[in-house]
């Protein structure tokens, strides 16, 4: 069973767990981010959850992150393709637009860990996709 974790954007900066439990915390009864204080910040987050999986570095992924993999078409050439993370119809997906093909899903467990690797966010690195 995987570990149920959130990081956080926030006024351009990424909270992470460790930080993002000392001193806030989800009110999931009420679907709200409250400060220890219990001051709501909901409106001032935005919650991405861990996938459970790592990357071939041993890294977390997060939904936002943006991850690049080798594609195996041909075995003389080598194609990467970078993708963002999101969660869909109930399964972890790594979106990428493939250059004339257009936009594809592809669950993220069928990429193998050794070839998947993070290399930024949405959030901090948006040109990463184009």
């Amino acid at each position: 069973m995987r570990p149920i974790k959130f990081r956080a954007w926030r006024l351009e900066k990424m909270i992470y767990p460790k930080e993002l439990q000392e001193e806030f915390y989800f009110d999931f009864d009420n679907g709200v981010v409250r400060k220890t204080d219990d001051q709501i910040l909901s409106n001032q987050f935005i919650l991405m959850q861990f996938t459970g999986l790592l990357d071939k570095n041993g890294k977390e992924i997060y939904e936002g992150d943006i991850v690049k993999y080798q594609i195996n078409f041909n075995p003389k050439k080598k194609i990467f393709i970078t993708g963002k993370i999101e969660f869909k119809d109930c399964s972890w997906i790594i979106v990428s637009r493939i250059k004339g093909v257009g936009e594809n899903d592809e669950f993220l467990n069928l990429v193998l860990d050794d070839e998947l690797e993070v290399i930024g966010n949405i959030y901090e690195n948006p040109e990463l996709l184009k």
